[in-house]
């Protein structure tokens, strides 16, 4: 697991686009309303610009999330800063 990662950041749900939550190291998601957030107008964006996470932490956190906190997207350093996966390069192990 990419130890550099956040403990918690926030992800707009490919679906619904819902504010969602992902937990380092742990699999799935949660509602914002989880850490007490009821403001319907903020977004993601806005919570993890607030915090200093990165679009491409965010990425990884959401992969990790998904398929597994040892798979290549798991990391941060598979992205840019901005979150486009980086596929020009050998990923990360």
């Amino acid at each position: 697991m990419d130890r550099s990662l956040p403990k918690v950041a926030a992800y707009s749900h490919p679906v619904s686009g819902d504010m969602i939550f992902v937990m380092v190291g742990r699999t799935g998601y949660w509602p914002k309303t989880t850490l007490g957030i009821v403001d319907d107008d903020l977004t993601a964006e806005a919570w993890n610009e607030a915090h200093d996470i990165s679009k491409g932490e965010a990425e990884a956190m959401f992969a990790g999330s998904m398929w597994g906190w040892d798979v290549p997207a798991a990391k941060a350093s598979n992205y840019t800063r901005d979150g486009a996966p980086l596929f020009n390069k050998v990923l990360d192990d």
